[in-house]
């Protein structure tokens, strides 16, 4: 596992934008995946951050959803071997269903964002949910904390 920590004590600033700040070289043949990347300013802010091309996902995969713990929104990202039918599900403690999202994609990495909102558009409250991902005969869960 590789975490990257990029600072800067001093009073330059990142301009707005897209940004390369560092890539990351690998040789040989391992079985190197980037799960997720996360971005925040120094007070914890959370930025959008996007990883450049890996290649395509050799099996189905849910990633960990980020940020977690997470206020207002977050994002799940799942991995595609090849074009799909997919069903995403969250679900509150208690088993309801409380948001849905389905979707056709081509092979490749998907993301949805979660702003913490029902389907019937109401604020959910804190607390710990389950996300359930369908799609191609594969089926795998996780969990994630809202904090307020």
């Amino acid at each position: 596992q590789l975490r990257v920590l990029i600072y800067n004590i001093g009073r330059n600033r990142i301009e707005p934008g897209e940004r390369n700040l560092f890539d990351v070289s690998i040789s040989g043949s391992g079985g190197v995946r980037l799960s997720h990347v996360e971005l925040v300013d120094y007070q914890g802010r959370p930025y959008n951050a996007k990883a450049g091309q890996i290649g395509m996902p050799e099996n189905f995969v849910l990633n960990q959803n980020y940020p977690n713990p997470f206020n207002p929104s977050t994002v799940i990202s799942f991995g595609l071997p090849q074009a799909s039918n997919w069903t995403l599900r969250i679900f509150n403690i208690t088993g309801a269903v409380v948001r849905e999202f389905n979707g056709v994609s081509d092979a490749g990495t998907v993301e949805v964002t979660w702003d913490g909102r029902a389907d019937t558009g109401a604020q959910t409250a804190s607390g710990i949910y389950l996300y359930k991902l369908e799609a191609g005969g594969f089926a795998d869960s996780k969990k994630m904390i809202l904090l307020k």
